[in-house]
């Protein structure tokens, strides 16, 4: 199932099968009437079914809106039975608890199942929805077989030097996802007023239909304080600052406040990005590079890079068998 519509009403579950090893993320939509998700976990034939009862939230989000309802391994690990194989496939039934007297239903989209391979990928991240994300980091990609991510200045789409609309939606069609992201330092904002970006950026990606990654966030400047991390954990699962490069990712272990990242400056040497993804193929880790513009010439910003190391850096991944992912299939799991 990729495309929304598929619905559970009281008494009829939905079954969704889960590998060793994975975890599974799902979009949920629910009427005013759901008061609760009941998920029942099945570990194996030998298994005794599991009863869990999961609040679907009392943040402004989730009534009429998709959101992401977030199961990882150690989640389904930590609710089998003592010993169970973990070799049999897991069984997760989702269906909705209503208020007394009522009808319920919940909409499902997309699930995806929440990587737990060891299988080297990378993410190839962008900020700002720059003109040349599309026009010059769109085609490398596809080239080689890969998709990416950006962060999106959602009152900025459209403007000078950004992607318009119509090339987001060509993107989203081709596998991108698109993560929330502001023109503004949140810090610099009242409460009330950085409430109203974090829920402007979901909606709109809610409103144009781009469901992936729209459970992610990425601090301007990387400028956070904890009063608004916590008005943008209502909205997001993660939130990423400009952490320092990682040497080492552990998938499965990330900060959902700070998730690692390997952040190109113009500065940054192509030797360097590649030594990390040698670090990345050899771990059977998860590769997670933020680009801003990309150049012809020499660069001139501070976060600029130049086109030839890209196509360099993108060959050199794809060498090393690193596979295409995303924040949703990798981060999905903090929250």
């Amino acid at each position: 199932m990729t495309a929304p519509g598929m619905t559970a009403t009281v008494g009829a579950p939905i079954t969704f099968t889960v590998r060793k090893g994975g975890g599974i993320a799902i979009r949920i939509k629910r009427n005013a009437t759901v008061q609760g998700i009941q998920v029942v976990v099945v570990t194996g034939p030998y298994s005794k079914p599991r009863t869990l009862h999961t609040d679907t939230g009392t943040y402004p989000v989730p009534v009429g809106q998709w959101y992401d309802m977030v199961l990882p391994a150690a989640f389904l690990t930590r609710y089998s039975d003592p010993g169970v194989d973990m070799n049999w496939c897991i069984e997760l039934q989702i269906k909705a608890i209503p208020a007394a007297g009522q009808a319920a239903t919940l909409e499902f989209a997309e699930p995806r199942v929440i990587q737990g391979d060891g299988a080297p990928r990378v993410i190839w991240a962008f900020d700002d929805g720059r003109a040349d994300q599309y026009s010059v980091a769109y085609p490398i990609l596809k080239a080689a077989g890969y998709t990416g991510t950006i962060a999106v200045e959602w009152t900025n789409v459209g403007a000078v030097n950004r992607c318009t609309l119509d090339q987001y939606k060509e993107l989203y069609a081709a596998g991108w996802e698109f993560i929330g992201h502001h023109t503004t330092q949140i810090t610099s904002l009242s409460d009330a007023d950085a409430e109203t970006v974090f829920r402007g950026a979901r909606e709109w990606a809610q409103n144009n239909g781009f469901l992936r990654g729209t459970s992610h966030w990425v601090w301007p400047g990387g400028q956070t304080d904890p009063q608004k991390d916590m008005i943008a954990s209502r909205y997001f699962l993660t939130r990423r600052k400009v952490s320092p490069m990682v040497n080492n990712i552990i998938p499965g272990v990330y900060d959902p406040c700070d998730t690692p990242v390997y952040y190109i400056t113009q500065t940054r040497p192509l030797a360097d990005a590649q030594a990390y993804i040698d670090r990345v193929a050899a771990n059977g880790n998860t590769a997670h590079f933020a680009f801003h513009s990309l150049t012809t010439g020499t660069p001139t910003a501070p976060e600029d890079w130049t086109v030839s190391d890209f196509q360099a850096l993108v060959a050199y991944a794809k060498s090393k068998g690193l596979s295409s992912t995303s924040f949703d299939e990798t981060f999905g799991i903090s929250g």
